[in-house]
């Protein structure tokens, strides 16, 4: 039949594609309704998700892993890749919803498989890989991420930019570099990255670069950010020794926000590194009249009552800035100072301590007043021979302070010789106690080229695991038995890295080469330690433990206790392994190895109720990385629906799989493990002092359903999944 029309109306043809796109939107308005009161197995759901379509079944996996019904939304995601792999918007949150379900291997991979399918879907998964895998500590993963991002997209200056800030999170600061300057020849106008550049040239120490780099990002400041950029520009010329530039920053920064008392108290502590503490002074009382409780104006005025000799008042004065912000390093390094004055040698060495965790960087005096204190606590006689590990953390300081001095001593190594070139030392910082150390070389206020010492060194080398492969790191240590030649500590943090890269012998003869150039060098006996508990041989741990605590004259440092405690654990000595590992976790909460072990020794013990809250902080917060992937090479569950548990067998199996792959590694401060596809991964440190990895979750989740979504607005139809 033909149709016809009149002249006051016409019939259009509607278009398949709009038909189907109000079909759909009616249909996503129904699933909505559903799921939004929470009726996931309601007649209507059901019948929705019984057509062959990810994307509803992947819309409802969001909801249940919002609701944590985690197994139910994991077996979505499955039911969803079998009929659309190959969807980029499918795989994507797929991923994404398996990351929520903690199913933490599986999420990666799947993104990687995302990121196979399309350019957009590849720099999409990158992304979210580097997010995932960072949140959980995972910064190998996030390097090969890095990689791959630069790799499919070289032209594209933020995957630098983010590498940039990666590898300075590690203070892997000549890869950082080298990234900065890459990202600054793809976009040579980017200010923000002329301020990184300078500021990483300045670190290593390449100061016309650096000077350079800055007057660059000095010359195109955003409007809107001229503060910031002056406040960082004076930190970063101060590190250059561009002290010019750092006081015309510093200056611009009051006009900008004067009633800020920081700018005051900087100003002050550059004319007190020069020696002219009215200048000083005045600043100070500039700050303090902004402000009579801002911490480091108080801080600063304890410091020229120190300078001038007047212990007393300063101590008060530096009291009560530590009072008002118990960080505030500087603060401790002086009242440290005024002590030692004062002959208060154990209220000095307290100090110190805490001066020390807050600085941030190598404090180099805090070694030089530990000299002081020590040698005047105990009346060191004057001509007593003082071995090399006494003065090797800061040789290079005193040789740039005071050379003359510094040789004296450093030749006859006779107490009196080194008392004198600390003295000189210190006198020659004038007014600077921080981390930016500076003397006045011919007039001119100066930085000084020493920024680091032996230990300090040799730590960072080992802390540079957490972002740089193990090779890297083993190639940095060659150099450093050479620069300091006669010390343990280079070998035994080698020897410790070697112990976590798998190799147990060279890690035995490092450590013992430590121990033969210093005996008592501590940490390695506790090293030796860890190949009994990785050979199975729990005797000789106990042992070497035994002897390294005779050598150390009778002291334990808490590091002990979680080699003792397994090496009891395993040879069934439980009564005793129990006190020794809960001290373990009480000394150092972040130590997983220590609640790993506390938590199987409960269990060996049958004391269930105090397995299960070791178990769930393990599973859900200390280290969800970890046990995820040992539940995944064990081929286990250990997430599902709310109010689900595993097995009491499962959680033990886990926990033990978990510790065998942390191999030889019990440390408190860089928890490695590897997984069976030779992947080194980390243990994000708890509590966590950033985001955990699930804080964003629900927005995540939500970000992933706005991706459906679109999606389903535009869906044709099964054919089109």
């Amino acid at each position: 039949m033909r149709c016809t029309t009149s002249s006051h109306s016409t019939l259009r043809p509607v278009n398949t594609n709009t038909m189907m796109r109000r079909r759909n939107i009616r249909v996503t308005e129904q699933l909505l309704g559903e799921l939004d009161a929470k009726r996931y197995d309601s007649a209507l759901t059901q019948r929705i998700l019984a057509a062959p379509s990810a994307l509803p079944r992947l819309l409802r996996a969001c909801y249940l892993a919002q609701d944590h019904q985690y197994g139910s939304a994991r077996a979505d995601v499955d039911q969803a890749l079998e009929v659309g792999r190959g969807n980029p918007v499918v795989e994507l949150v797929a991923a994404m919803v398996l990351y929520a379900t903690r199913d933490y291997q599986r999420a990666l991979n799947q993104f990687e498989s995302a990121a196979k399918l399309s350019p957009n879907a590849a720099h999409r998964a990158y992304q979210q890989i580097i997010g995932a895998a960072g949140s959980l500590g995972w910064e190998h993963d996030v390097r090969r991420a890095l990689e791959a991002g630069i790799a499919a997209e070289p032209e594209d200056p933020t995957w630098h930019a983010q590498a940039v800030r990666f590898f300075v999170r590690g203070r892997y600061w000549q890869k950082a570099l080298e990234h900065a300057l890459r990202a600054l020849e793809l976009a040579p106008e980017a200010s923000r990255m002329w301020m990184e550049a300078a500021g990483l040239h300045a670190q290593l120490d390449q100061r016309e670069p650096a000077a350079a780099a800055l007057a660059r990002a000095l010359a195109n400041i955003p409007a809107d950010q001229e503060l910031a950029y002056r406040i960082e520009g004076a930190r970063v010329a101060i590190d250059a020794s561009d002290f010019e530039t750092a006081l015309a920053c510093l200056n611009r920064a009051i006009e900008l926000d004067p009633q800020d008392p920081e700018h005051h108290v900087k100003l002050a502590e550059l004319r007190s590194w020069q020696g002219d503490d009215a200048q000083a002074l005045a600043h100070t009382e500039q700050a303090l009249a902004l402000d009579r409780e801002y911490a480091p104006a108080v801080r600063m005025q304890g410091a020229l009552q120190v300078l001038a000799k007047r212990y007393d008042e300063a101590i008060a004065t530096l009291r009560r800035a530590v009072e008002l912000d118990p960080k505030e390093y500087q603060a401790h390094v002086w009242l440290s100072e005024a002590y030692l004055r004062t002959q208060r040698y154990d209220e000095a060495h307290a100090q110190l301590h805490n001066g020390t965790m807050n600085a941030g960087g190598f404090l180099f005096v805090a070694w030089l007043l530990r000299y002081l204190i020590v040698s005047y606590d105990e009346q060191t006689p004057p001509d007593a021979i003082i071995p090399a590990r006494r003065t090797e953390e800061f040789d290079d300081v005193i040789r740039e302070l005071c050379p003359a001095l510094a040789e004296q001593c450093l030749s006859s190594r006779k107490d009196a010789d080194i008392v004198a070139a600390v003295e000189a030392a210190m006198t020659a910082l004038r007014g600077n106690r921080g981390i930016y150390a500076t003397h006045v070389v011919n007039g001119e206020l100066t930085r000084l080229h020493a920024r680091t010492g032996c230990r300090h060194e040799s730590r960072w080398v080992l802390q540079l695991l957490r972002v740089a492969p193990g090779d890297e790191c083993m190639a940095l240590y060659d150099p450093l038995v050479e620069k300091y030649p006669g010390s343990s500590l280079t070998y035994c943090h080698r020897g410790e890295l070697k112990l976590w890269l798998g190799d147990y012998e060279g890690g035995k003869a490092d450590l013992e080469r430590a121990i033969a150039e210093v005996s008592g060098t501590r940490w390695a006996y506790i090293g030796l330690s860890t190949l009994g508990l990785v050979n199975g041989d729990y005797q000789y741990t106990l042992d070497i433990n035994a002897k390294g605590i005779r050598v150390m004259n009778g002291t334990e440092g808490p590091a002990v206790y979680v080699y003792r405690g397994e090496a009891k654990r395993k040879l069934g000595m439980l009564d005793e392994a129990i006190p020794e590992l809960e001290k373990s976790v009480q000394w150092h909460p972040a130590r997983a190895s220590g609640t790993i072990n506390l938590a199987l020794a409960y269990h060996a013990k049958g004391m269930l109720e105090s397995f299960e809250p070791l178990w769930r902080r393990l599973r859900d917060e200390q280290a969800s990385g970890l046990l995820s992937d040992a539940a995944y090479e064990l081929d286990v569950t250990i997430v599902g629906d709310a109010g689900w548990e595993p097995a009491t067998e499962v959680k033990v199996a886990v926990l033990e799989h978990a510790l065998k792959m942390m191999g030889g590694n019990r440390s408190s401060g860089l928890l490695s493990y590897w997984t069976r596809d030779h992947k080194m991964r980390f243990v994000q440190l708890w509590p966590h002092s950033g985001h955990g990895p699930h804080e964003r979750e629900h927005e995540h989740l939500e970000q992933a359903k706005r991706m459906l979504l679109k999606a389903l607005a535009h869906y044709k139809g099964p054919r089109a999944v």
